[in-house]
């Protein structure tokens, strides 16, 4: 029984050994690929300063944002109104 067990334990030993090997090799070579690179691109500050189209037109949006902020204020308004008339309503 032992024997047995132990045979199990090298044999995941040793291929937790070859998966530990494998990603310290392409640590590896993700350290060499960008050292060979140039610093600028490492960084990727020229993929941050770039703007890209917008595919869509303002025309392909029905409502605006203005409005629908509007919206909104308006809903906090009748609530602010509604907490006033409670509280007039307890003798506050």
């Amino acid at each position: 029984m032992n024997k047995r067990l132990f045979k199990y334990a090298r044999k995941g030993h040793k291929w937790l050994g070859y998966l530990l090997a494998l990603q310290i090799f392409f640590w590896l070579l993700g350290g060499l690929v960008m050292s060979s690179l140039p610093l600028e691109k490492v960084h990727g500050k020229h993929l941050a300063n770039r703007s890209l189209s917008s595919p869509f037109l303002l025309s392909d949006y029905p409502a605006s944002i203005d409005k629908i902020t509007a919206q909104f204020e308006q809903i906090e308004q009748i609530e602010q109104i509604e907490q006033i008339e409670q509280r007039a309503n307890r003798g506050y």
